[in-house]
């Protein structure tokens, strides 16, 4: 089960919503084909169950083949915000395919005891065996402390060598990694996205990762959930399709007035107190209110008294000098959209439509057939109640123009209804053509396929 690590104050709210309007008569639609694809899961190992062996601390997973034997194998990265560094339980997994269908765990993994949360897979040195690079997060009680991630080569005998990635250092918080021929020069390069970051590109030079300038794209740091990479508009150009945390939030973030989260003991008992601000006027203020501050810091209770002596304060003036040597996390960005390429390392941001920004999207697949375009989803539900849960996008549909002049087509009209959290979204390809395969947080997984048949909606 895919793990989030969010920060430790991941706050959002509803100021507003889609507008009701009439959907577009499009000939794209899609039906739930839950019950009709005949699709059914079942996990064994031996005589245990795959399932229980795989319950605890499991932050991604990815099947690929370690051995070159023709068969699937499956690597479970570990992390969680309950175990220090160091527990056993923090070491990831791996797990080899007989080809009969039965897993056995493998010892060629190296022990790294730290938090991960992501994962992906290429032949970084082109030597014809599958590495893996393992993307880090804060240690749970340390949050804000840089932290490494790594790239594990596999030495085709059957074990890997480990490599930190040191220009991946960082304070921010890594949710999503993946692998693709940027430069199309043969080489996979490696892109990383998360929260407190923008996204970042390492370009594969022979075997070595290499951080690469991107000009305005550095300058977007958000809290980035996925990112896919895929040529949208078919330029021969691999794009960057990117979630984000999306607008319909108080948390409104803007270069000049960006989020930003200060890591200081506010209150001198040896543990840090994380503090998210917005900013106005280039002005930072508490973005909780007095009430919920006093509860971390409750020595504000003395010296402010009132309500009417805390408000309007920035946190300069409720903190002092504790503020004046802390170096905070920013976030100047929360948009979704896509990262068109535009070659020679240039990358040119177009956001998605007002009504794919009314939520965090964690969800991406793209679709050919009929017309060309992208699937979206997301919604995140784990918010405090003073600010209400991000639950206003029930599945989107975004038809790709070659000219930029994208469709989008609600779930009203297109079929794609999603009610719920979704983390993700896989094309299967069967006999009977694709199945989008959608994956909720607690909830079961959905099968969706497009009709092809024109549709009309009816009076």
């Amino acid at each position: 089960m895919k793990a989030f690590f969010l920060s430790p104050i991941l706050l959002a709210s509803t100021i507003f919503a889609q507008t009701p309007q009439a959907a577009p008569v499009s000939s794209m639609r899609f039906e739930d084909a839950t019950e009709k694809s005949g699709i059914a899961f079942t996990h064994s190992f031996g005589a245990q169950k795959l399932g229980s062996l795989l319950e605890s601390t499991g932050s991604g997973c990815v099947w690929f083949d370690f051995n070159n034997d023709g068969f699937p194998d499956l690597y479970v990265a570990s992390g969680g915000n309950e175990l220090p560094d160091g527990s056993p339980e923090l070491a990831d997994r791996l797990y080899i395919n007989d080809g009969h269908g039965h897993f056995n765990k493998s010892t060629a993994l190296p022990s790294i005891r730290k938090n991960k949360s992501a994962i992906a897979v290429s032949d970084v040195d082109h030597d014809g065996f599958p590495d893996v690079f393992v993307g880090g997060a804060p240690e749970s009680d340390h949050f804000g402390k840089p932290y490494a991630s790594y790239l594990l080569m596999n030495n085709r005998h059957g074990s890997f060598t480990v490599n930190e990635v040191p220009q991946l250092r960082t304070s921010g918080v890594l949710h999503s990694a993946a692998f693709a021929d940027l430069n199309n020069d043969g080489w996979p390069d490696l892109v990383v996205a998360g929260e407190w970051m923008p996204i970042r590109i390492f370009i594969n030079q022979h075997g070595k990762l290499v951080g690469q300038s991107t000009g305005d794209m550095a300058k977007q740091s958000g809290w980035w959930q996925r990112i896919v990479l895929v040529d949208v508009n078919g330029d021969g150009l691999t794009d960057i399709i990117a979630g984000n945390y999306g607008l319909n939030s108080k948390l409104m973030p803007t270069p000049n007035n960006p989020v930003k989260l200060f890591l200081t003991d506010l209150d001198k008992n040896g543990t840090i107190d994380p503090l998210l601000t917005i900013s106005s006027k280039g002005r930072d203020y508490t973005f909780l209110g007095k009430g919920d501050i006093e509860k971390q810091v409750p020595v504000l209770k003395k010296e402010f008294l009132y309500y009417h002596d805390f408000a309007g304060k920035t946190v300069q003036e409720l903190f002092g000098n504790s503020l004046h040597s802390v170096k905070p996390l920013i976030a100047t960005s929360f948009s979704s959209g896509i990262f068109y390429n535009k070659g020679k390392g240039n990358f040119e941001f177009s956001a998605f439509p007002r009504n794919m920004q009314v939520s965090t999207l964690f969800a991406f697949a793209t679709f050919s057939e009929g017309e060309k375009g992208l699937l979206a989803a997301g919604n995140f539900w784990g918010v405090v109640p003073y600010e209400g849960r991000y639950d206003a996008d029930y599945g989107d549909v975004l038809l790709i123009n070659k000219n930029g002049n994208n469709r989008y087509i609600p779930a009203v009209s297109s079929g794609l209804f999603l009610r719920g959290e979704v983390r993700d979204i896989k094309a299967l390809h069967t006999a009977k053509g694709v199945i989008y395969a959608v994956a909720f947080n607690n909830d079961a997984i959905h099968f969706f396929r497009q009709q092809l048949e024109p549709h009309h909606r009816g009076s």
